[in-house]
């Protein structure tokens, strides 16, 4: 898991500034955004293995840049750092093994606080002096560590911590507002499906899980450019 978050880290920061050292002109500014969606996660043990379909719930603040604000070109390239926000609700777990399967209901209070990385190549399709309009693939990486308290009817609580990786990517539609010639108001919107997994170190039992993670997200942004 170490080695999987360092190389993809170290790619991500590849290809960030990459883009950056070629454009003449760019962007920066701050941002804002949530998620709502659901997941599809399972854990093995020693017979069998348990899925469940949480309600995953968030939202990210953070900074950005993009290298074609206004400029009439077809191709932009947005980076987005920042701090990222999830929280599991309760759900139903199907506890699968070769004797048996039953249900049960998980009242999970889990939180997963972290930084997310997302890379994001619009292709513009609308421009004019008052706004652009743009669509493309956003590539995403989220390092959190999570903690919460898993009660089960039938169990003793678990309290738990652990880390949580979170890779993928979306597709975007996004629009740039210019309201200045310095001064741009955004806003972009898509579908996020992401592969996550993580380690969850409790007092009673330590699980590993792994799953999917989908749903839609919008951000808005605000951004000062230097393009006339």
């Amino acid at each position: 898991m170490k080695k999987l978050i360092a190389s993809v880290v170290l790619i991500t920061l590849v290809f960030c500034f990459f883009p950056y050292q070629r454009a003449k002109a760019f962007g920066f500014g701050c941002y804002t955004g949530f998620n709502v969606g659901s997941g599809s996660m399972y854990h093995e043990f020693a017979d069998g293995y348990r899925d469940y379909n949480p309600n995953v719930n968030g939202f990210n603040i953070g900074f950005l840049m993009d290298t074609k604000v206004k400029e009439n070109k077809l191709i932009n390239y947005r980076l987005n750092v920042g701090f990222s926000y999830a929280s599991y609700g309760s759900y139903l777990v199907t506890h699968r093994s070769s004797d048996y399967t039953y249900q049960y209901l998980d009242v999970d209070d889990a939180s997963y606080v972290g930084v997310e990385i997302d890379n994001t190549i619009g292709f513009g399709f609308f421009k004019d002096k008052s706004m652009r309009l743009w669509a493309g693939p956003k590539f995403k990486i989220r390092l959190q560590r999570g903690s919460g308290t898993t009660r089960r009817i039938y169990e003793n609580n678990d309290s738990w911590t652990g880390p949580w990786i979170s890779l993928g990517g979306a597709p975007v539609v996004g629009s740039n507002f210019h309201l200045s010639e310095r001064l741009s108001l955004c806003a972009d919107v898509g579908f996020n499906m992401l592969y996550c997994g993580g380690v969850r170190y409790g007092k009673l039992h330590d699980r590993e899980a792994q799953g999917l993670e989908y749903g839609f997200f919008f951000n808005v942004s605000v951004l000062f450019h230097k393009e006339k």
